[in-house]
């Protein structure tokens, strides 16, 4: 579900009454991000991985730290195991909050 409603936004968004030349700087770094959201929803965590992609790999992990009231420090060294452990996932997810 994620990914559909994800590129919904998206489109709507794209296909708005704005012409570009109008769009504030905030309008258009907000885009930027929001198109940074929909690629890690298709993106896999890695090549092989079926279940994950970065977008809820991250919403997964932020969801258990917070059920689970852990610091930022235990998280990031969570994070950091998973870092140790997935191939070359150095630059697409964030490991750090």
């Amino acid at each position: 579900e994620l990914p559909t409603m994800l590129e919904e936004i998206y489109m709507s968004g794209l296909m708005d009454d704005h012409i570009d030349e109008e769009r504030t700087s905030l309008e258009r770094y907000n885009l930027l991000k929001f198109m940074k959201l929909f690629d890690d929803a298709q993106r896999k965590v890695y090549p092989k991985c079926e279940k994950f992609s970065i977008l809820f790999f991250v919403i997964k992990m932020l969801h258990v730290k917070v059920y689970n009231k852990w610091s930022n420090k235990s998280f990031d060294m969570v994070m950091q195991v998973f870092k140790d452990i997935l191939p070359k996932c150095d630059e697409t997810v964030p490991w750090t909050l």
